[in-house]
């Protein structure tokens, strides 16, 4: 008998013996002791990595409990932007107010010198029109042994506007050498006529008017020519400029003689004293 025959055989035998035997039931596997310890025995091994920045979710679709998460990050990202913008927003708008802020002071800083320009054009105009009185030096009238000491002088409008004359002072004396100016111009005969009307480039003789004093004595003159005793003229004008109301206006001016070699009565010899 072949090998082959002798295993169909003893497979067919078996399966009889088999046949006969009843049905028995096996008993059902004990229950684990620990379910939660068996399953994680049945589970993989979970390896362990170091941690690293987040990955990409590879194509899954985030679980419900993600979804707050995401929408308050998305929301902070927006909020983030926004606020962004609107500083950008701000900064772009403070620059431009700067910029016209900037061109604004320009303009007054231009708008002030053409003011200040006016008005020095406007007071060099009125300036330039009003009247002026001017005093010339004075003429001697009368000196020497036995006469009083006079003088005149002429007063002229150089200026383009009528002037109104309204006082007049002129003094003409014979005062120590040294003597305070304060003292020699003190007003004491200063005197109010008619006013007189002078009008521009115009002039006016103007005699002494003050007190007329003694005759000079011979030791007055002499005194006068070895410089001991000085001639003073004070003149003094108040008037008016056409166009302005009580407004009043002031020349006035002190001469001195000063005799020069011994000579006498010499115009020039008379030197204003301001």
């Amino acid at each position: 008998m072949s090998r082959r025959k002798r295993k169909k055989r003893q497979k067919r035998a078996k399966r009889e013996a088999n046949k006969q035997q009843p049905d028995r039931q096996l008993p059902p596997p004990p229950p684990p002791a620990n379910p939660v310890a068996e399953n994680q025995e049945q589970q993989p091994e979970a390896k362990t990595h170091p941690p690293t920045a987040p990955q990409q979710n590879n194509g899954e679709r985030p679980s419900r409990t993600d979804w707050p998460v995401l929408w308050q990050v998305v929301f902070s990202g927006c909020l983030v932007v926004f606020a962004a913008a609107q500083t950008y927003t701000s900064y772009l708008n403070w620059d431009s107010t700067n910029d016209q802020y900037k061109a604004m002071l320009a303009q007054n800083e231009t708008a002030r010198g053409q003011l200040k320009l006016a008005e020095d054009g406007l007071a060099l105009t009125k300036m330039d029109q009003r009247a002026w009185l001017f005093i010339e030096q004075p003429t001697i009238e009368s000196f020497g042994v036995g006469v009083p000491f006079l003088c005149s002088t002429k007063v002229q409008n150089i200026g383009r506007s009528p002037a109104t004359i309204t006082k007049r002072r002129i003094e003409s004396r014979i005062e120590p050498r040294g003597t305070p100016i304060e003292k020699l111009v003190a007003e004491t005969d200063t005197k109010v006529f008619a006013p007189i009307a002078l009008a521009g480039g115009t002039e006016l003789i103007m005699p002494s008017d003050a007190w007329i004093g003694p005759p000079l004595t011979e030791k007055l003159v002499s005194g006068v020519k070895d410089g001991s005793l000085i001639l003073t003229t004070f003149v003094r004008c108040e008037y008016l400029i056409a166009g302005e109301q009580n407004k009043l206006h002031v020349t006035e001016v002190l001469y001195q003689y000063f005799p020069k070699s011994g000579l006498m009565m010499i115009r020039d010899n008379y030197i204003r004293i301001d």
